[in-house]
């Protein structure tokens, strides 16, 4: 027996498109400098990338998704009472910032999944750049306003990393990659091929994490898992 996934965008675009690319980056750093210990200056730009393409991916894999949430709750969800009540109030509040007088009868007569499946798409179609800075905090705070899924992070543990400890580590890798992005790196040191390694393995986690927490919200809500499963005979 063997099993078949059917997995979302999300999982898409980060496992087999965004992680590959990054990991490409520290294996030309491993092939020109060699896998000793000691720094290679020279090749410190290609760290720096990496750091900086791995929270660009991390970003992008949160909006995604909340584009997957929105989307499987469009199709799956039975009625708007399946919806959270911070996702309710939302769209609700969103309606009312378009000064639609008929929010209530458009969330009434099932109008809600066309709702969900435009904010999905303003999300993928980058219409929507409320979300930047993936540190936790911010990452609750968009998943709750767009999507409804609330405390994500709550989620992120394993053995030896409490939540705190994972959010923590991620906050300090988004800040390093700021402090790229926008200085060219910290001023009082080197950027090393470790942390740009330790920072893709630890955002892979929380991607895997992420999608299995959200993955079984979906399934309690709407009786259908966001990443389908078939087993078959091999």
């Amino acid at each position: 027996m063997g099993e078949v996934r059917i997995v979302p965008r999300s999982e898409i675009n980060f496992s087999f498109d965004a992680y590959p690319q990054a990991n490409r980056l520290l294996t030309i750093h491993e092939t020109l400098g060699g896998a000793g210990p000691g720094r290679r200056r020279d090749l410190e730009v290609l760290n720096k990338s990496a750091i900086v393409m791995t929270c660009a991916f991390w970003e992008a894999f949160v909006e995604d998704l909340a584009a997957d949430v929105l989307e499987h709750l469009a199709e799956h969800a039975t009625s708007a009472r399946d919806l959270s009540a911070d996702l309710r109030i939302s769209i609700l509040n969103e309606l009312r910032r378009e000064k639609n007088e008929l929010a209530m009868w458009e969330i009434a007569d099932g109008e809600w999944r066309k709702i969900l499946r435009r904010r999905a798409r303003k999300i993928t179609e980058a219409e929507d750049r409320s979300f930047s800075s993936p540190r936790s905090r911010k990452i609750d705070e968009f998943l709750q306003n767009t999507s409804g899924i609330a405390k994500l992070s709550s989620s992120w543990r394993w053995p030896g990393t409490s939540v705190p400890s994972a959010r923590s580590r991620l906050d300090k890798f988004v800040d390093l990659r700021n402090k790229i992005a926008h200085r060219g790196g910290p001023s009082e040191e080197s950027v090393l091929k470790r942390q740009a390694h330790n920072g893709l393995n630890l955002i892979n986690r929380l991607a895997d994490i992420s999608l299995a927490t959200v993955d079984g919200q979906l399934a309690a809500t709407t009786g259908k898992p966001l990443i389908e499963r078939w087993n078959i005979n091999l």
